[in-house]
């Protein structure tokens, strides 16, 4: 159940951020969202600390109930998107969620018109055409990144790290976890660094560095686990993946 909640959330989201935000900084607030699930990844492992004297799984699994409680009720407060409503012929609440947006009502309009121009223009497809050209490469990039993405085992490294640190030679559960924690906030910079640049350098090219260093850091990790050679060069191997991938 958890696992369906946070693959409809991590759909869901962007699309609804994208929607709801002005096209000049549309990027950079999908970027926000990521950076927010890295930050909530760090506080969670810090909380998971504080708990560690305590020598309860049920706290640490429990206590994100709290904040899932707070966003289930947040949600209800939320319009929905300006797109959505235009969809479904909602048209005077679209404006009103637009003027919310732009903060004026002539730019609220002109968008609007957008919206409403580019769903008359829009064809109705089937399944089958993503398959087929003009689609196919579009389809086939979408897949090949959410699929080699996890294929990194990213979210294993994430949920295990504490373990694969005592496996490295940490044998006390509260440094794994601290440094686990620490490894999070280094993620985080990786992702301020992405809201940074991502308009300056452009999303190809962070994309290919993102790509070398999680090569890198999964072969340093390989290495260290078959020789044994440094902890070192194991920090460094998780560094690189779980910033990068972040």
């Amino acid at each position: 159940l958890l696992g369906y909640v946070l693959g409809v959330t991590l759909f869901v989201s962007p699309a609804f951020i994208s929607e709801s935000s002005r096209t000049e900084v549309r990027g950079r607030c999908v970027v926000i969202f990521q950076m927010c699930i890295t930050c909530g990844i760090a506080i969670s492992y810090f909380v998971d600390l504080a708990f560690v004297p305590f020598a309860s799984w049920r706290l640490m699994i429990g206590s994100p109930a709290i904040v899932s409680a707070i966003l289930f009720f947040l949600v209800f407060i939320l319009p929905d998107t300006p797109r959505w409503y235009v969809m479904k012929g909602r048209r005077r609440e679209a404006l009103g969620a637009l003027e919310g947006i732009y903060g004026s009502t002539s730019l609220a309009e002109k968008e609007l018109d957008s919206i409403e121009r580019d769903l008359y223009k829009q064809e109705v497809g089937t399944f089958s055409e993503l398959f087929h050209r003009p689609m196919l490469r579009a389809t086939m990039f979408g897949l090949g990144i959410g699929f080699f993405l996890q294929g990194t085992g990213i979210a294993a490294i994430v949920y295990y790290a504490p373990i694969i640190i005592q496996g490295l030679g940490v044998k006390s559960a509260s440094l794994s976890i601290l440094v686990t924690a620490l490894f999070q906030v280094l993620a985080l910079f990786a992702v301020i660094a992405s809201y940074l640049y991502i308009d300056k350098i452009g999303r190809r090219p962070l994309m290919i560095i993102g790509a070398v260093s999680m090569v890198i850091g999964m072969g340093a990790l390989v290495v260290t686990d078959v020789t044994q050679f440094s902890m070192f060069m194991a920090v460094s191997g998780l560094v690189g993946q779980i910033g990068r991938a972040h």
